[in-house]
């Protein structure tokens, strides 16, 4: 079978996962430039929120909101809904059903590979538990947004789409700036938290598919790809 569009996304991701074990590994390794334009990142981003209560506020609201917690819930009504309203969706909503709690476990596990402290900050602005790389909420964040894109990508038509790749940026770009802004994370952080996030959605996806061709059905592997 010749490679859908969903494929190619997912081979996407997954690309973006190998650029998030390279940041892993410069973090691991304690890379020096990294670790400077880290440290400097986060001193510079939280001095310009001390001084706006309000700011701080609704980067605080931001960071409620974006709990993985809430996007999980989020990700699964709309993965239900998916399957309820089209039936050519229902296999990818249920490849969605697995991955979304299997990530959310890795996302945790992640952190204790390299067990990164959180910055240390003379004025924290929040005081968080856990270690630092990789972000939490960056992780799990670009995990809901690519299991969405994956699920809905075959009945969205071209205006939907573009709409969808503006509300994307926009809304992992806001996770990612309050992550660092708040003195939660340092910049690398939310980084490799993001391309790791996609990097094992794709893989997920690549597997989920190879494992249905490998039973010799092709029309649930026509619904996993083209969704028709």
């Amino acid at each position: 079978m010749h490679t859908q569009p969903s494929d190619r996304m997912a081979r996407g991701f997954v690309i973006g996962g190998i650029l998030g074990l390279v940041v892993s590994l410069a973090v691991g390794a304690r890379f020096a430039p990294l670790m400077n334009l880290d440290a400097q990142s986060v001193r510079w981003a939280t001095d310009q929120v001390r001084p706006h209560p309000a700011v701080r506020d609704f980067l605080l609201l931001v960071q409620t909101l974006a709990h993985p917690v809430m996007l999980y819930l989020l990700a699964a009504l709309a993965v239900l809904a998916a399957a309820l309203r089209h039936s050519g969706l229902r296999l990818r909503a249920a490849w969605a059903a697995g991955t979304l709690p299997a990530c959310w476990i890795l996302a945790g596990l992640s952190k204790l590979v390299l067990r990164r402290p959180r910055p240390e900050l003379a004025e924290p602005i929040t005081r968080l538990h856990g270690y630092a790389f990789p972000s939490g909420h960056a992780m799990n964040a670009a995990v809901v947004v690519s299991v969405l894109w994956l699920v809905f990508a075959p009945v969205a038509g071209p205006a939907g789409r573009r709409l969808a790749v503006i509300a994307t940026v926009a809304f992992l770009a806001l996770v990612a700036a309050d992550r660092v802004l708040l003195g939660a994370h340092y910049p690398s952080d939310v980084v490799g938290g993001l391309l790791l996030g996609t990097g094992l959605v794709g893989l997920s996806w690549l597997v989920a598919v190879r494992l249905v061709r490998g039973r010799n059905r092709p029309e649930r592997t026509a619904y996993l790809s083209r969704g028709k």
